[in-house]
């Protein structure tokens, strides 16, 4: 569905204002399905922001409707968060997951491999699962954690860790 949207605008079958329409009513519905979903309070947390540079969060809103519904706690960070703010955060001990998304513009891959070995590593010592998501050019195996592309690739069920 969003690469389809991509596909209509990059072809130049939809302008940039009909796509700006679209993806925010999109971002907006979800939101208001999010927030018809009730959080629980002691669900593992789930840390989700966007990858530094990126400002599309269409990606990260749907998983974070998913992990709702799967009786996660979502942390939305959001866009231009600090990966150094991403790692205090894994180290405070308190997350089981962190979601990391990068969209189709996110060609830079050095500077993803980057922000993936940094929060790996974070993640890794306090064993935190970690997603990196989306069609940006992350490393295809990150060092810790997995890379997936859609929301379908593999679903994402409670840490079988406790926390």
């Amino acid at each position: 569905m969003l690469g389809e949207l991509g596909i209509q605008w990059a072809s130049g079958r939809l302008t940039i204002a009909e796509e700006h329409v679209a993806s925010e009513s999109l971002l907006r519905a979800l939101a208001r399905v999010g927030d018809a979903l009730p959080t629980r309070l002691d669900g593992p947390g789930a840390l989700l922001a966007i990858a530094p540079n990126d400002e599309h969060t269409l990606g990260l809103a749907m998983a974070e409707l998913c992990l709702r519904e799967l009786g996660w706690t979502p942390i939305w960070l959001g866009r231009f968060t600090p990966i150094s703010e991403t790692v205090r955060l894994v180290a405070d001990g308190k997350l089981s997951l962190v979601v990391l998304t990068a969209s189709a513009g996110c060609r830079d891959a050095r500077a993803l491999r980057a922000v993936a070995d940094k929060v790996s590593a974070s993640c890794r010592t306090l064993r935190v699962d970690l997603v990196l998501g989306g069609a940006g050019a992350w490393p295809s195996t990150p060092k810790h954690g997995s890379r997936h592309r859609h929301l379908s690739d593999e679903r994402t069920e409670q840490p079988k860790h406790g926390r």
